[in-house]
């Protein structure tokens, strides 16, 4: 017997309402096939994070925690053109 949690994946993978966009994640993309519960709603919530977290640590690991780039900048990134800081 199936549980509820997987009736709701099965559902939106055979209607194909997750889809993986070129920024390498997954939405939620339904294509008008009725209203759905909040309850529901969560289930989609967490298998989207779930498909989403090997992605999400892949970028953590690249650029640092919160997506930000773990270089630091050198003498010559601080007194480039681009730097729009404080002389």
């Amino acid at each position: 017997m199936k549980t509820e949690r997987e009736r709701i994946i099965r559902m939106v993978d055979e209607r194909q309402d997750i889809v993986y966009l070129e920024d390498g994640f997954y939405y939620y993309w339904p294509d008008n096939h009725g209203c759905l519960s909040s309850y529901n709603l969560r289930i989609i919530a967490d298998e989207l994070d779930l498909r989403n977290k090997a992605w999400e640590d892949q970028i953590e690991q690249d650029f640092g925690p919160g997506g930000q780039y773990c270089v630091e900048p050198t003498s010559s990134d601080l007194n480039s053109d681009f730097n729009l800081g404080p002389e």
